[in-house]
Parts: C-alpha cells; sequence; structure tokens
C-alpha cells in the first residue's frame, strides 16, 4: 500500500470507531469499487451509507493550499450516501 492508501484506511477506521461509539453496527462493502465505504445501521433500524474521505490540501496550481472538495456520483446521490471527511488530526466531520 502506498500513503494516500494507507490514510485512506486509517480515516475509514476512525470513523468506523466514531459510529460504533455512536451504537451503530458498521459493516464494509467486499467489493472494491462499490459505491459506498461504509454501511451503519442504529439500534432503531435507521441504515446510513457512508462515503469516507480523507482531507486533502491541494499542492499546487491557483488554488494551492484549498481543500480539495468531493462530490457525489449522480448513483450515490440516488442511494443518499453522506460523505464524511477525516483531517489529518483525525477530527470527523459528517457532510
Amino acid at each position: 500500500m502506498n500513503k494516500k492508501q494507507i490514510k485512506g484506511v486509517l480515516s475509514e477506521h476512525l470513523v468506523i470507531c466514531d459510529l460504533l461509539k455512536k451504537g451503530f453496527w458498521v459493516f464494509s462493502p467486499h467489493h472494491r469499487q462499490c459505491p459506498v465505504d461504509l454501511i451503519a445501521i442504529s439500534e432503531k433500524g435507521t441504515i446510513k451509507l457512508f462515503d469516507v474521505k480523507t482531507k486533502s490540501i491541494r499542492q499546487s496550481g491557483r488554488q494551492k493550499n484549498d481543500y480539495i472538495r468531493r462530490t457525489l456520483s449522480l448513483f450515490q446521490k440516488k442511494l443518499k450516501v453522506q460523505l464524511v471527511y477525516v483531517d489529518h488530526k483525525g477530527k470527523i466531520v459528517y457532510a
């Protein structure tokens, strides 16, 4: 794994721990090209789908030092997937 992949895995695990603390059951899809990273189910039966992103800062160009803003695909929007950002300090933001 390269550094970017390791950051992504660590971010997903931080979100998993956060969701578990909040009382959710958390599942990870086994398909690499799945439109969601995590599936969480509350004790009341609420199902939430998450796409976890590690916050990244642009290294060059006109928008250097700005955060890179991620968007959901049309299919993810149809599924009502929620973006979750994790910064370099481990802070989690549910968008």
